[in-house]
């Protein structure tokens, strides 16, 4: 009897590991294994880096969309992409009117590295990308309306990347990827009349929901 029960209690556990060991790979262990998802995060506010004289601030929460594959054992690759929000400025004066617009948007290429390969993962990883700046800036001077200026611009800047993925698997192909990240902008530094830019450092938290193979 006490035999035919620890048999029992063996095969229980290998049945266990077993389904912990797909439940790992469906969450992108394994080579060729990954994810795609989207969700919704929380970012840090980095207004005073973009316009002077702010009086809009991008939103609290924006949308994130990524996916990642592994090509070796725990080691990966992914791309995230989200925006950055929209910042405007104003001031109005005696002797003239500023306005300023800027809109961006993130695209980061990630490299991760599995350090916990269980249901409940955990993914180190960098990256690197580009910041897309899209700015509409006016001056207009009350008495001289010739110089008044309009300007529009679209460029892109380079911005790194550092966080962690906890990807957890809750059912065949369905994963859910709470996260955290360190964003740093190496915007190029501007600064005159009505328009200040310069690098900053944004914080995520976040959580995204996708399908894994």
């Amino acid at each position: 009897m006490v035999k035919a029960t620890r048999i029992r209690h063996f095969a229980l556990l290998v049945l266990i590991l077993v389904r912990s060991s797909a439940f790992a790979q469906e969450a992108g262990a394994g080579l060729g294994h990954g994810f795609v998802s989207g969700g919704v995060i929380a970012l840090s506010d980095d207004s005073p880096e973009r316009t002077r004289f702010y009086d809009s601030r991008p939103g609290a929460s924006s949308w994130f969309a990524d996916a990642a594959v592994s090509i070796a054992s725990r080691f990966g690759v992914g791309v995230e992409r989200f925006p950055l929000g929209t910042v405007t400025g104003s001031y109005d004066a005696a002797c003239c009117i500023l306005r300023d617009y800027e809109r961006e948007t993130a695209l980061v290429v990630t490299g991760r590295w599995r350090a916990v390969p269980r249901r409940v993962a955990l993914d180190a990883l960098a990256g690197i990308g580009a910041v897309f700046q899209h700015r509409d800036t006016m001056t207009a001077t009350r008495f001289s309306p010739a110089a008044s200026a309009h300007s529009i611009s679209d460029t892109a800047e380079a911005m790194i990347a550092a966080g962690l993925d906890a990807p957890v698997a809750v059912a065949r192909h369905i994963v859910l990827v709470p996260m955290i990240r360190v964003y740093r902008m190496d915007r190029t530094t501007i600064d005159n009349a009505n328009v200040t830019a310069a690098p900053s450092v944004r914080f995520v938290v976040g959580i995204t929901a996708g399908v894994a193979w």
